[in-house]
């Protein structure tokens, strides 16, 4: 993502492929401009920040419930242009008072109000009649009346921002004999879930023991003819030994060798010999080694256990000889002087001490040491104990509510969202400061009914900021991206072998796994705008009218009517790169300078990444255009590329075509008369025509052909259907091992919970019927 800057744009491009899976490069200009107030035009700023690479949030350490302060703008692809508007909302007149409007206009392309309202609370009011035990026993349902919502405060100012709108986090209070049903279900759905997670380590256990015993009958058949090695009996010591014995390390004799030698050799004369008597003799020190005591004592025990009491003699000894951390490269069966010997425990002795200068501590670093003196300590950890706990200081959390909380999907940070009708969970609740005119928050809509939410429908929170990805509406349009719709089927797949199709207590998972639709992702998503100010097209010179967003009450001016002209140099002369103007920011947060960003978008399409590997360098030259060379431009890429609705236009392709692949018969067909036009032409001059190799070509026609693969296909067709067979068979005979294996595991764990199932898969008797325990 190299970044640049040229003409006063900032500017990046950067390789990536599309929705639609086209591949190219996406190049991003931006440009700032600032307002000035007298002549209501605007004018290049001196300084344009360069191209957002991630999202700034407005609370960084929450950025799930916050707004955005600024959106990335790294997208590939926008199918709308967007129209962000950083503001204050200021009373008329700068007077305080408790409601009025602001508004958004862009000549020809939107008008957007909104209604600024002072701080308010809803009051809670009680029903007109309670309703007795006997008519609760019936059925009947406890009405309330709308809340009472209060007289908003005057207000003078306010910041146009999301956690001001409808939204925030309901209490969930319920009537007290729903508070007993609730935690009754809580209770059951918890014993389901140790349950479950008890059948999951049974599963294990039994697999496990399913395993050792076929290993055990493996190795038990795998045990007969075999010698030395091979014929100790248990794994991790037969493992030991391999690699003890291996080339690398250590070297020794077989079991039969060492009883030859036991017989044969006298048994002081049979000597362990170190792998560097100093360089005379052996091989030369292995670049990498392990100490001596761990795999002299590994070698001790397992060739005790396979050649029997003569080899536990031979390293044993080697255990006593050896004091360095070398491993042991041979055993010497000659003679050795007893001067000789004193010789390597003296010279091993002094590479011990050499080393010993050299600890790790318990992080792994190496600190030096002098061994006669113990430990050298560089200096204390007391600073530990000074500094600790001493970090940046943290905000003060939030009191956390005596009820659970459910966040509102559309605006998790607002006000005013409420779920419940009692008195803990109405009375007090903030309303919205910020509201749609068109969709005022009503008291007879105040409590939201559950039973009937659907996310789907949910409207955007009103605002004019950018809209946060992991907000409905916005997040609906997440998902999958098409290339990996194959790898999402294949991990629902694997999620529904977590569960027992044949245990009742993941019956209701099953289905609601299988349910689900893998969600693709949408090009809509990538918009940053909320949805009422996502339009089709901004030319760029438009007239724009901001109401109240600034002291003076009214804002006029126009947009520059500047835009860049790009060009794509790759190292093969300059290709014109369409661009489209798809972001607007108006910021008025300074209202004595405010300022105006846009922000350009291209693509150059590629047939594929390798392209960028082949190019000496990648530039793009950027110029500005007027107005009318830019529309014009514009009109001629629509006229190549036209743009449907959700879709962006793209520069049509002038590529050549490439002959698609040939396969198959045609393919030998080609070869055949490749092959006969080689013969004819070289077969005069140069006698028969040879491939790369050498080798005669015969012209593979029918008159000349010798042997055609009609007589194998019956054959290669048994094959394969013996194969698919075998796999067949291979595949229920697995199925049917892992069907008994957690119908054993289901009553194991029924047995240990006291569940006691019927035949047909639900529960006798017990509390709740199916789904409860026998009592």
């Amino acid at each position: 993502m190299p970044e640049f800057a040229s003409k006063g744009y900032q500017g990046i491009w950067q390789p990536g492929m599309r929705l639609s899976g086209q591949k190219g490069i996406a190049i991003i200009l931006k440009r700032r401009f600032t307002v000035d107030l007298a002549s209501g035009r605007c004018v290049p700023d001196e300084v344009t920040p360069g191209v957002a690479l991630m999202a700034e949030y407005e609370d960084e350490d929450n950025p799930a419930e916050s707004g955005i302060e600024q959106p990335g703008e790294l997208t590939l692809e926008k199918p709308k242009v967007d129209v962000l508007v950083k503001a204050t909302a200021y009373a008329p007149g700068g007077v305080p008072t408790p409601e009025f409007e602001v508004g958004l206009r862009i000549a020809g392309v939107l008008d957007r109000r909104l209604r600024v309202i002072g701080p308010r609370v809803a009051r809670w009011v009680p029903p007109k009649k309670w309703l007795t035990d006997k008519e609760k026993a019936k059925g009947e349902r406890q009405e309330y009346p709308p809340p009472e919502f209060s007289d908003p405060l005057p207000i003078e100012k306010l910041p146009l921002r999301y956690q001001y709108a409808y939204g925030g986090k309901a209490k969930l209070v319920l009537e007290a004999e729903f508070v007993e049903q609730a935690e009754e279900h809580q209770e059951e759905a918890k014993k389901k879930e140790a349950r479950r997670e008890r059948k999951k380590e049974i599963e294990k256990e039994l697999k496990a023991e399913e395993e050792k015993k076929a290993a055990e009958a493996k190795a038990a058949a795998e045990q007969e003819g075999k010698s030395g090695v091979d014929a100790i009996p248990d794994e991790v010591a037969r493992d030991k030994a391999a690699e003890a014995f291996s080339g690398g390390h250590t070297k020794a004799v077989d079991a039969e060798t060492l009883e030859r030698l036991a017989k044969e050799v006298p048994e002081e004369e049979l000597v362990a010999v170190s792998a560097y008597r100093l360089g005379r003799d052996l091989p030369d020190r292995p670049v990498e080694a392990a100490p001596a005591d761990t795999v002299a004592g590994e070698a001790a025990e397992v060739v005790a256990e396979a050649a029997g009491a003569a080899a536990e003699k031979v390293v044993g000894e080697l255990d006593g000889f050896f004091s360095g951390r070398e491993r042991t490269a041979a055993i010497d069966i000659s003679q050795l002087e007893a001067e000789g010997r004193d010789e390597f425990r003296e010279a091993l002795d002094e590479r011990a001490r050499r080393e010993a200068r050299v600890l790790a501590d318990g992080e792994g670093t190496l600190r030096s040491r002098a061994t006669e003196h113990g430990d050298i300590v560089l200096t204390d950890e007391a600073w530990v104990d000074e500094h600790r706990g001493k970090g940046p200081a943290k905000a003060a959390k939030k009191e956390e509510s005596e009820f659970p909380e459910m966040p509102y999907p559309a605006n998790p940070g607002g006000r005013g969202y409420c779920v419940s009708p009692l008195k803990d969970g109405v009375d007090g609740v903030p309303l919205p400061m910020i509201e749609d005119p068109a969709r005022p928050l009503r008291p007879e809509a105040f409590v939201v009914d559950l039973t009937e939410f659907d996310l789907t429908k949910l409207p955007a929170t009103p605002g004019f900021a950018a809209y946060p990805p992991g907000w409905f509406p916005r997040a609906g349009l997440a998902g999958t991206m098409p290339w990996d719709l194959d790898a999402a089927e294949a991990a629902k797949l694997k999620a529904l072998e977590e569960y027992d199709p044949e245990d009742p207590d993941d019956q209701q998972a099953i289905e609601l796994i299988r349910s689900q639709m893998v969600p693709v992702m949408q090009p809509g998503f990538y918009n940053e705008a909320h949805p009422d100010l996502q339009v089709e097209r901004i030319r760029g010179d438009e007239e724009v009218m901001l109401l109240n967003l600034t002291p003076d009450g009214t804002l006029y001016f126009r947009l520059p009517g500047q835009h860049p002209k790009a060009e794509l140099d790759m190292g093969a002369g300059r290709k014109p790169v369409g661009l489209r103007l798809d972001t607007l920011t108006l910021d008025v947060t300074e209202a004595d300078q405010p300022t105006v960003e846009i922000l350009w978008r291209g693509w150059h399409a590629l047939k594929d990444f390798a392209e960028l590997d082949n190019r000496p360098y990648i530039k793009v030259i950027v110029d500005d255009v007027d107005q009318e060379t830019w529309l014009e431009a514009q009109r001629e890429d629509e006229v190549k590329a036209p743009r449907s609705e959700g879709t962006v236009a793209i520069k049509a392709i002038e590529d050549e075509e490439l002959e698609p692949a040939v396969l198959g018969e045609e393919a030998a067909v080609r070869y055949r008369e490749e092959v006969s036009k080689r013969r004819v032409a070289n077969e005069d001059e140069l006698g028969a025509a040879k491939d790369e190799s050498g080798t005669v070509i015969f012209a593979l026609d029918d008159e000349r052909q010798l042997s055609g693969d009609e007589w194998d296909e019956e054959i290669r067709a048994d094959k394969e259907a013996f194969i698919e067979e075998a796999r067949r068979r291979h595949e229920e005979s697995q199925s049917d091992k892992e069907k008994a294996l957690r119908k054993k595991a289901r009553e194991l764990a029924d047995a240990e919970f006291g569940i006691e199932r019927e035949e047909e898969g639900g529960e006798s008797g017990g509390k709740g019927g199916k789904g409860g325990n026998k009592k």
